[in-house]
């Protein structure tokens, strides 16, 4: 058990609650939208407002008058008797944890102003960013029951969560020898990443085959974890280890199907179409998200533009068709057979039991489980449906409202088309979440659907590209949140209305903090073309190039039957028949459990990440979820149930905590660290590339 069964009825959405949810809210969004117009990266992660809050909330409860007010007839009181409680904490962090990351559609809306010179009205901009954000609570609402209910949907990366939480606020000698377990791991951490992130950043690639071939080029391009296939390379920062696997999270069996992808893709496959030519794969990087010509240079996707942003047939004639990496080709086709996988998965492993749930909320029932937390759980009320249907017909109201009156270029059937995708796409997804902690969402599916039917518009692209992602995203973030509340005992009502609070302060944040910096900082500087070491929103002309390639060029000219990469379209069906065949091999040999042990969309999600997080990320964390996952807790189970989570916990938090404070301390002023043997200007993992002897594309 994750919690004591204990059935407290303390007070939740307190004076306490708002004050600290608003605040930290504000600040964390605030936060991260300024580092989305910086070079570098800074946040204040979930993790560490999880410990800064709970010393705020002490204090409250310390200093804040007790007195009662009536207000038009309503009692409440600043300072409710008793400490600050598990769950108002818990509700503040969960709050906060929409604060975490700027509204996915910014992207969308800062190109257009900076690229496209389309500055959109200010109350038709912030629906914008908000709109796909509530529609994804809505849909939450309709599989609460499939999604949060069942005890196998257990939401792994949820038990970090919960161990600090009991850890903070159970008086038990076990827990405070965990308080202190938990400030000495992240106070040792703290120190820690000033190191590889700071001081020597050799120690966080160490590519120990590159340094073994002493320039040779084989040797650089199968050691470099951060250019080419990074073949044993190993990390002390927990900032890679933590990048790609969640090592001390994800269940074992999660990431040892992970570790097997990427090994046999990035140290099998791609190799091989590497040295053999595949695709003229040598006259482009070995592992990379660029765009080439034909001849290995950079594309320039705004030289086939007509100023209409239209596609001028006779530059793209001359420059031809776009180029990439085998191994970035290869991740279009992977998120296909990811996506089409997910999708059987839940139809053959889930089916049944989704169309018994169903039913049976359909007629007013709900499915008995033996699970203690449901009994817990059942003893206060249900967010009543009709709530999340009037959220759900709201924002869908305001989205179709907002893209005819804002200008977005997105008819209400397109709306449609990636609105009933998402609804599609979350039941399959959420399933993997729930048991894995992971899945490939619909970024895939949804690029190539909206580049054929709004070919030649890249304005409705983007705003396909700003909804389609969120609506998904937002469902998840919220059932997470709802089974949470179930292991602490937070009731489902006030789960909703801190979520929904949370979720109103970011857009309006993001939005002010947007206009701020785009009235006053030069858009040259910000597009890059003017050089400053203070601004650069490079996530913006990700989203242009993205815009065009989809938009104009369109996925028919990329993967259509005259492309050399046509073969990409049938991924889907690959992922289909693959997870048909573990379905009925489970079925023929049920001791496999292929459910887990040969999950096909795990397996293939894993390739889809490759290569957008390094290499450096891979094998350090691989390792340490070896040992954590498997090793501690079969051989010291106690130990593993007392710490592992906590650990995980403060490693992140320390992370976080470094990382705010070198973003404002030296990174925003400019401060760098004197160069020396560790802490190379250009090559700070000091995998050397022997530039005569490797193809353009490589001389890094």
């Amino acid at each position: 058990m994750t919690v004591d069964l204990e059935d407290g009825r303390e007070p939740i959405l307190t004076f306490r609650f708002w004050v600290l949810t608003t605040i930290w809210s504000i600040i964390g969004s605030t936060v991260q939208t300024v580092f989305f117009f910086k070079p570098f990266g800074g946040s204040l992660d979930e993790s560490a407002v999880q410990l800064l809050s709970w010393g705020c909330g002490i204090a409250m409860a310390k200093y804040l008058p007790t007195h009662v007010f009536n207000t038009f007839g309503y009692r409440w009181t600043m300072n409710p008797a008793g400490p600050f409680r598990i769950k108002e904490h818990a509700m503040v962090t969960c709050a906060y944890s929409q604060a975490t990351s700027v509204s996915y559609a910014l992207g969308a809306l800062t190109c257009l102003e900076l690229w496209y010179g389309r500055r959109i009205n200010a109350f038709w901009g912030i629906m914008y960013l908000s709109t796909s954000m509530f529609i994804g609570y809505g849909i939450a609402g309709l599989l609460r029951e499939h999604l949060v209910t069942p005890p196998t949907m257990y939401y792994p990366m949820s038990l970090p969560k919960v161990a600090l939480f009991r850890a903070m606020h159970s008086s038990s000698a076990t827990t405070k020898k965990g308080v202190k377990f938990f400030a000495i791991a992240l106070t040792a951490t703290f120190v820690w990443t000033w190191f590889p992130q700071y001081i020597i950043p050799v120690l966080a690639s160490l590519p120990i085959i590159c340094w073994f071939g002493h320039g040779n080029p084989k040797a650089f391009v199968l050691g470099s974890g951060t250019y080419g296939f990074g073949f044993f390379t190993l990390s002390l920062d927990y900032n890679y280890i933590n990048g790609f696997l969640k090592p001390l999270v994800s269940p074992l069996w999660v990431s040892v199907t992970q570790g097997v992808a990427i090994i046999f893709a990035c140290w099998i496959l791609y190799p091989i179409l590497y040295y053999t030519n595949t695709f003229n794969a040598q006259k482009f990087g070995a592992m990379t998200t660029s765009v080439y010509t034909a001849a290995g240079k950079p594309y320039n996707a705004s030289a086939i533009l007509t100023p209409e942003f239209q596609l001028n047939q006779t530059a793209l004639a001359e420059r031809g068709a776009p180029h990439w990496a085998p191994s970035y080709i290869f991740r279009f086709f992977w998120g296909l057979t990811s996506i089409s996988a997910t999708i059987a998965f839940a139809l053959c492993y889930y089916g049944s039991s989704a169309w018994q749930i169903a039913v049976a909320s359909l007629s007013g029932r709900y499915i008995e489980y033996n699970d203690p937390y449901l009994q817990v759980m059942s003893r206060y009320p249900k967010v009543p449906r009709y709530w999340y249907a009037v959220v759900l017909v709201l924002s869908v109201s305001m989205s179709l409202l907002t893209f005819y009156q804002g200008g977005f270029q997105l008819p209400w059937w397109g709306f449609a088309v990636f609105f009933i995708l998402a609804l599609v796409l979350t039941y399959p997804n959420g399933i993997l979440t729930a048991i894995a902690g992971t899945s490939p969402g619909d970024t895939m599916i949804s690029d190539l659907i909206a580049g054929f039917i709004f070919h030649g518009k890249p304005l409705a692209v983007m705003s396909c590209f700003a909804f389609a992602n969120p609506i998904l995203g937002q469902a998840l973030s919220l059932l997470s949140m709802f089974k949470l509340g179930y292991y602490l005992k937070i009731p489902e009502r006030p789960m909703f209305w801190g979520q929904m609070w949370g979720t109103a302060i970011v857009p309006l944040v993001n939005y002010g903090v947007t206009r701020l910096v785009l009235d006053n900082i030069d858009h040259a500087m910000l597009k890059g073309i003017k050089h400053s070491v203070s601004w650069n929103a490079l996530g913006t002309k990700a989203w242009y190039s993205a815009s065009i390639l989809w938009g104009v060029i369109g996925p028919g000219r990329m993967f259509g039957s005259g492309s050399e990469y046509n073969f990409v379209y049938y991924g889907a069906l690959i992922g289909f028949l693959v997870v048909v065949l573990t379905y009925y091999l489970q079925r023929w040999m049920p001791n496999l459990e292929t459910e887990y042990y040969l999950n096909a969309p795990i397996f293939f999600q894993s390739f889809s990440e490759i290569p957008i997080a390094p290499m450096t990320s891979f094998f350090s964390g691989f390792i340490a979820s070896l040992v954590f996952m498997g090793y501690i807790l079969r051989r010291h189970p106690v130990w593993w149930a007392n710490y592992n989570y906590l650990l995980a916990m403060a490693l992140a938090c320390g992370v976080a905590f470094q990382g705010l404070v070198m973003a404002f301390a030296f990174n925003m002023p400019r401060v760098d660290f004197p160069n020396w043997w560790g802490n190379h200007p250009d090559y700070p993992d000091r995998c050397f590339p022997p530039t005569d002897k490797l193809p353009a594309a490589m001389q890094v």
